[in-house]
């Protein structure tokens, strides 16, 4: 989340805007106007809805509302309530994770988006790449010339917030961090709920095999959005680990190598994967929370499947035992 990951609000109060956030989650995804309901609604609240703004109810109070009115009367009413807003005072209007927004909020976006040049506003959108289209048509439509593409955090920033939320950071522990998340702020935040269970002098130690449950849940519901297939794909390159062929990764989810490379390019675009000769999880943090969504009977058939596969394409007899050993499935 932009907004967790850079407390901005303060910095914007401080030069006379007002900020509002709405952040969208994918189980709202099909509330209609769901995000813009979130981002406004606080004001709404507390005003009147008349003259310009009134096919803006059909959003905040369709008990109230015309129920014949076009889409595009309901975003010409939520434009002038935010023209309105913003000159009684200038407005920063951030959005975070808009990838997972309702389609009417997106949409309605793209035309304000289109016409906020002259209003005093800040419209302040962040995203990660989709790889369903339609919902892509919908997020480029909203693209600045120049999008922003936010650096992970550095080894000074993992510190910095390590340090607000445990007593002690030794760069053991920030090293293990950073590698485990990719400085992602979002995957580091939910890694320090996990660590605060574990004492001081264990935390570098266990980085590598947590799993915290909104990363699980974050990861899944990615997973579970792609075709069909996607999920067993990903299992099978967690099973197989870091660096496996795209070809053993077929065989092990048993798809044909075709479906395989289609499915692979959309856990690219999604953030599980990355590209390349051989297959890669973007971040151990993400292979890990692959790996903890697979059941413990499964897991072990499916290392021994793994060895079978690696032992058919050639593999050697080190990376044949590293499935089989301990594996219960193995007898």
């Amino acid at each position: 989340s932009l907004h967790d990951a850079l407390p901005i609000s303060p910095l914007l109060e401080a030069i006379g805007l007002q900020p509002l956030h709405a952040r969208a989650v994918e189980q709202e995804r099909t509330f209609a106007f769901g995000v813009v309901q979130t981002l406004l609604g606080r004001v709404v609240d507390e005003r009147a809805l008349a003259g310009s703004e009134r096919a803006a109810l059909s959003v905040f109070r369709p008990d109230s509302s015309d129920p014949e009115l076009s889409q595009g009367q309901v975003f010409y009413g939520l434009y002038w309530l935010i023209a309105n807003l913003s000159h009684e005072q200038p407005l920063a209007l951030i959005l975070d994770d808009l990838h997972e927004a309702d389609d009417g909020s997106l949409a309605f976006l793209g035309y304000l988006s289109a016409r906020i040049a002259d209003l005093p506003v800040l419209l302040v959108l962040a995203t990660r790449p989709t790889d369903q289209v339609g919902r892509r048509d919908l997020l480029d439509n909203l693209r600045s010339p120049e999008p922003i593409t936010l650096p992970a955090l550095t080894s000074a920033g993992v510190a910095a917030i390590l340090a607000d939320h445990l007593d002690e950071s030794p760069h053991d522990l920030i090293d293990a961090c950073r590698e485990a998340t990719g400085g992602n702020p979002f995957y580091l935040r939910e890694l320090i709920r996990d660590l605060e269970r574990h004492s001081a002098d264990q935390r570098a130690e266990v980085v590598t095999g947590l799993a915290p449950p909104a990363i699980v849940r974050s990861v899944v519901m990615r997973l579970g959005r792609l075709a069909p297939g996607a999920i067993a794909l990903a299992q099978a390159c967690a099973v197989l680990g870091d660096g496996t062929s795209l070809r053993r990764a077929a065989r092990l989810a048993d798809l044909d190598l075709s479906t395989t490379a289609r499915l692979a390019d959309a856990l690219i675009d999604t953030g599980v994967l990355v590209g390349g000769s051989d297959i890669s999880f973007t971040h151990p943090i993400v292979h890990s929370a692959v790996l903890s969504d697979i059941g413990e009977n499964q897991l072990g058939i499916m290392h021994l499947e793994a060895a079978g596969v690696v032992r058919n394409d050639g593999g050697d007899i080190q990376e044949v035992a590293g499935h089989l050993l301990p594996n219960p499935a193995a007898g």
